[in-house]
């Protein structure tokens, strides 16, 4: 079974608390914050007189007393979740208005808002008018007098304001593993918050991944072996932000690795060379080598005259992890003018047997030039004309040295 080995590096609670001091987070207190203050207004009576010297113009007010008030102001100590109560000894509500604004009160609590460290609430209570009793005179001269009485019991009762602070920002993760053979399932699971009311950034880098996922409590995404940095950034009901930072590395068992040649991959890539050459000519030949293997495996890569199925060079060198290595190598061609075709075939040594690659091969083609008729193999047509004009030269020469001479 594979075996993953996680690692984190301590070199990064630097980079995250500085982090934190970057955002403005500041550590809160995680106790409740609970005042009391008494309310009371006093029983009282109010008398509204309205007169008008005409029934068709509207009435104006002779005498007006405003009802008393209980005012009472508030200054929130902390962030988190304010809310206000009120408790009345005869059942009796007062109306109340939290910053100018009527409040309905037939709840408990009846006023709950996310506050800020700071922030000023000024509430007024006041009682609930009672028509006690209303009649009208009309007088001859049309002069019209409306009498309107109001009363209200005693109104007395508490008041309580109630503070829950906002939790401190623990943006810490941590991960389970699914294992598959070749390949690795993670599961980031945050420490901390509702995930109802609080978003999640999650960033994951590595060499062949990058993944980045908003508003996601978890993610599980599918890593191969190599070493990954995660980053999970939360974003609080307050718009508070905090990050972690962890290094994840994810390695296989090497003895699992060692014996099963599925999990090791060589791709030949980027091949070079040139489309022709010349019989007897060396041809530089230029390719990479992709590669992924758990373990450190010998690598050899031969190069096969597809004719014949001779290999007539080969490179031997070893790989381990991820990663792309190039080469550079100088072939013969024939010495005839015929095209090769070369397999590039690489293959991993396994325990103590060598295993070729799937489905790594390379073919290559190497077209010689035709020479033209009356050529002899390895030389040119020019060369061939010199060596028979000079034959011709000596033949003649050679006849004129065996005619004897008359005198």
């Amino acid at each position: 079974m594979d075996r993953l080995f996680l690692m984190g590096r301590s070199s990064l609670l630097l980079l995250v608390t500085l982090s934190l001091l970057l955002t403005g987070i500041t550590p809160v207190s995680g106790n409740s914050i609970e005042s009391t203050k008494l309310y009371e207004i006093p029983w009282g009576i109010i008398n509204i007189i309205q007169r008008s010297e005409d029934i068709d113009y509207p009435f104006h007010n002779l005498l007006e007393e405003e009802y008393p008030l209980f005012e009472v102001n508030y200054t929130v100590p902390q962030d988190g979740w304010l809310e206000i109560g009120i408790d009345p000894v005869n059942d009796t509500l007062p109306e109340i208005l939290v910053n100018g604004e009527d409040v309905y009160t037939r709840k408990t609590p009846f006023w709950r808002e996310m506050v800020y460290e700071g922030e000023f609430f000024e509430l007024m209570l006041y009682p609930t008018e009672h028509l006690n009793h209303t009649f009208s005179v009309v007088q001859d001269d049309v002069f019209v007098t409306i009498f309107e009485v109001y009363t209200w019991p005693d109104l007395v009762g508490n008041l309580t304001f109630s503070l829950a602070p906002r939790e401190v920002i623990d943006p810490g993760f941590t991960w389970t593993s699914e294992n598959q053979v070749g390949e690795t399932a993670l599961i980031f699971r945050p420490e901390w918050g509702d995930f109802e009311i609080v978003d999640y950034n999650w960033l994951l880098k590595g060499e062949r991944i990058e993944l980045e996922k908003d508003t996601t409590r978890l993610v599980t995404p599918v890593l191969q072996p190599g070493e990954y940095t995660v980053t999970l950034t939360v974003i609080d009901e307050f718009g508070y932000t905090a990050s972690s930072i962890e290094i994840v590395a994810v390695e296989f068992d090497p003895v699992d690795a060692l014996y099963d040649p599925a999990l090791t991959e060589i791709t030949v890539k980027d091949v070079q060379y040139p489309s022709s050459a010349g019989v007897n000519e060396l041809v530089e030949l230029v390719f990479s080598l992709d590669y992924s293997s758990p373990v450190h495996r010998d690598v050899r890569i031969d190069f096969v005259d597809i004719g014949t199925g001779n290999v007539f060079a080969r490179l031997e060198d070893h790989i381990n992890g991820e990663g792309t290595k190039y080469y550079s190598i100088s072939l013969a061609t024939s010495i005839a003018p015929v095209p090769m075709s070369i397999s590039i075939e690489p293959s991993f040594l396994n325990g103590e047997e060598w295993v070729k690659a799937v489905e790594s091969s390379f073919v290559i083609q190497l077209t010689a030039p035709v020479e033209t008729s009356g050529a002899v193999p390895g030389f040119t047509l020019v060369e061939v004309l010199m060596g028979i004009m000079g034959l011709t030269l000596l033949k003649r020469w050679l006849m004129v040295r065996s005619v004897p001479s008359p005198y």
